[in-house]
């Protein structure tokens, strides 16, 4: 049974009023934390074999509506690049000086174009990039900002059509994240002799 103050804590979370300690966080911030670790991320501190449980089902976590965060990072990216946004928050004063503009900096964006393909086409992000080679390339400055620009612009096409037809979920699947995160618990606290 809950005490007062810990009931009142968490009927004010409902209203976003107040933000529960660790303790209080509760199964749906759990799930929250594995969906923004799954994509690529490991668990730091998991015993061995627990972080498995949740690699080893990726379908639970993933979905189309995926490609919209990834696109819109390289979005931001890409205009930061071309000096349409904000400020990038590193210069590099030789590439900018060598090559026109900071290729390092075009590197990581297109690499972000192809994830966001990536992951709306296969449901994975695959490290190192298969297109290694070609992001060496890049950050070597063998293309133009244009030809950035215009492969950027190719990447975020394909991966939005690539969305429409994608095998992947509307949504992700809470219900069975829910499941898996229970049964964790239930082994860890079982395993533990508490």
């Amino acid at each position: 049974m809950l005490s007062r103050r810990h009931r009142g804590t968490i009927e004010s979370i409902k209203d976003r009023k107040v933000k529960p300690d660790f303790s209080q966080y509760g199964f749906v911030h759990q799930e929250n934390l594995i969906m923004a670790c799954i994509g690529g991320s490991q668990a730091h501190g998991a015993k061995p074999g627990a972080w498995d449980r949740f690699s080893t089902r990726p379908e639970l976590f993933l979905a189309k509506g995926h490609v919209k965060p990834f696109l819109g990072f390289a979005d931001d990216q890409m205009k930061r690049l071309l000096g349409q946004k904000g400020q990038k928050n590193v210069h590099r004063d030789e590439l900018e000086d060598k090559h026109g503009y900071d290729t390092k900096y075009a590197m990581h964006v297109i690499r972000l174009y192809g994830e966001a393909k990536e992951l709306i086409e296969h449901g994975r992000i695959t490290l190192p990039r298969p297109n290694r080679d070609e992001l060496i390339e890049i950050r070597r400055g063998k293309y133009s900002l244009t030809e950035i620009r215009q492969f950027g612009a190719q990447l975020e096409s394909e991966a939005l059509a690539a969305q429409a037809t994608s095998t992947l979920p509307d949504q992700v699947d809470r219900d069975g994240i829910s499941r898996l995160l229970a049964d964790a618990h239930l082994q860890f606290w079982s395993s533990s002799g508490a």
